[in-house]
């Protein structure tokens, strides 16, 4: 008890203290675990002869509390801080290099914990589903650096969660996989690129609707399996990783191309997401390979608005609009037709495209749409039309020059005679 006779955060009876709500048994009871040492921990630090943990045991605090912020979320989060502390002062004292990176990941968590804390409370009340329901076969750790990737806000998240709990349920996976398959072999501008193709086939049995648990664990799961399998894995991938995770909220499907898998959330998915992600598995790996992500998700998206709109499938607009803006002005100014785009997608011939980018928007502004980049696909429209612009103003001056030229030299005439 403290001296107002109120009892103490650290206690394990503090009835102001919700239970975990965690499914997982084993999880629960290495909660329940750490709980109980980080209850102690505040009186051992206190008082003469009083000593820190060892480094072994330190070490396993930090790990747990690095493992479980569910803790933090559950409404136990005041345990956190005294526990990161005993990490820090041990990791001060012993002056080894392991405990210098325990140092670094105790005050990253505890700037985590912090935000967590700072939460209005309405939406702290979801953060304990929220990390319940996202963070299964997360590495250990990688959940600081998605909340550093947010720049510690957690509220965008959260809300988009909540949105998403509240949404209607998504259609089964066979009714989505039977209109899909409709509309895409109904396309007109399609058509010509499944001659020999048997797109029921290549479909049937690929579409899985997820619970947000089993999507968010497989999500991540595919986004690290992808960075890790590669053979050059570096910072690109494991930023690529973190920037993904951190965006989860925002994605209503995936396709898993090393498992030929479509993945959509079992709520607030719709025909349209199904078509996305089918183009996403009928696309040819050639063009894959030759493009970047911002406008292979632009084309995929152009290609599926287009399908929907054939068949009067209603479109989600504020699926990757930025993507979509840029593929419309090449259809638009580039010499970019949608047959030429079908080909390329399908086909997997991608220079023509490329090509008529270029041509377009200089050397430079193919770069940016064929490069593999951290950046996100808003940033590299933008980039990609201030490449625009640039060439635009040049091509300006190209032109005025001339008529500068000739008018001066006219000018000149008149001056002399």
């Amino acid at each position: 008890m403290d001296p107002e006779g109120a009892p103490s955060p650290f206690s394990l009876d503090n009835q102001n203290i919700p239970p975990l709500l965690l499914g997982d048994p084993e999880t629960a009871v290495r909660c329940q675990e750490l709980l109980a040492l980080l209850a102690a921990l505040p009186d051992r630090l206190k008082g003469p002869g009083q000593k820190l943990p060892p480094v072994q045991e330190a070490q396993a605090i930090l790990q747990d509390v690095l493992w479980l912020p569910q803790i933090a979320a559950a409404g136990h989060i005041l345990r956190i801080p005294p526990a990161l502390e005993a990490v820090a002062a041990v990791a001060l004292f012993e002056c080894r290099d392991v405990v210098a990176e325990m140092l670094s990941w105790s005050r990253r968590a505890a700037a985590c914990y912090q935000v967590i804390l700072d939460l209005d409370e309405p939406v702290r009340g979801l953060a304990e589903a929220w990390f319940r329901t996202h963070l299964p076969n997360w590495i250990e750790g990688e959940w600081v650096s998605v909340i550093e990737y947010m720049k510690f806000d957690l509220t965008p998240s959260l809300t988009a969660f909540k949105e998403r709990q509240d949404s209607l349920p998504t259609p089964t996976a066979e009714i989505l996989q039977a209109q899909t398959l409709t509309a895409i072999t109904a396309s007109v501008s399609l058509q010509p690129q499944f001659v020999d193709v048997d797109v029921a086939a290549r479909l049937r049995g690929r579409l899985i609707v997820r619970d947000e648990r089993d999507y968010n664990t497989n999500y991540a799961a595919h986004i690290v399996r992808d960075a890790a399998g590669s053979a050059a894995y570096n910072a690109y991938h494991y930023a690529q990783g973190v920037r993904s995770i951190a965006s989860i909220d925002w994605k209503r499907g995936y396709f898993d191309a090393k498992l030929t898998l479509l993945s959509l959330r079992d709520r607030g998915c719709a025909v349209h997401h199904c078509v996305h992600e089918s183009l996403h598995l009928l696309c040819s790996p050639a063009w894959f390979g030759s493009v970047g992500k911002c406008l292979n998700e632009g084309v995929t998206e152009y290609l599926a608005r287009m399908v929907c709109d054939q068949s009067s499938i209603p479109i989600e607009l504020n699926a990757y609009p930025r993507n979509v803006q840029l593929v419309k002005q090449l259809v638009a100014y580039a010499d970019v037709t949608v047959p030429m785009l079908a080909t390329a997608y399908l086909g997997g011939n991608a220079e023509p495209v490329l090509d008529a980018i270029e041509r377009y928007s200089t050397p430079a502004g193919r770069r940016l749409l064929v490069e593999r980049t951290t950046r996100t696909s808003a940033e590299t429209v933008d980039l990609w039309f201030e490449e625009l612009d640039r060439t635009d103003l040049d091509d300006l001056k190209d032109f005025v020059a001339p008529v500068f030229d000739k008018a001066k030299a006219v000018m000149d005439d008149c001056v002399i005679q």
